[in-house]
């Protein structure tokens, strides 16, 4: 190999291992945003906030959906997450409808798939 191939082959290298490591970096920063989120719904006082706090969860989910992180089962990780874009959105519904409590009541299934589904991938 050439002197020009090498330089290009280890460019490419080290450009395409960024992408993965950053990739990895903001799916960690979405779950970690998920989280707030949820935690935050659960704090509302009021049926607005609640529900903006379920949006941003919602919005985060979408965001990250078809990235699974390097090392987990790309599958189960993509049926956790539709499993709580599908729950996020019966919870915003539910919020809308019937209220405050109602919505904080429906909202806790939301932590339980969280559970369930770090547990299924060994996530701590």
């Amino acid at each position: 190999m050439n002197k020009y191939g090498f330089i290009i082959l280890t460019t490419f290298t080290l450009l395409f291992s960024g992408a993965l490591l950053a990739g990895s970096d903001s799916v960690e920063h979405a779950m970690k945003q998920m989280n707030k989120s949820y935690r935050n719904a659960l704090k509302d006082n009021d049926v607005t906030s609640f529900r903006q706090d379920i949006q941003a969860f919602h919005k985060t989910v979408e965001s990250v959906l078809n990235t699974a992180p390097e090392g987990y089962d790309r599958e189960t990780y993509t049926a956790g997450m539709s499993l709580l874009l599908e729950e996020a959105a019966a919870v915003d519904s539910t919020a809308e409808k019937d209220g405050l409590e109602a919505g904080r009541a429906a909202a806790l299934k939301l932590g339980s798939l969280m559970r369930k589904y770090h547990s299924k991938l060994g996530v701590d």
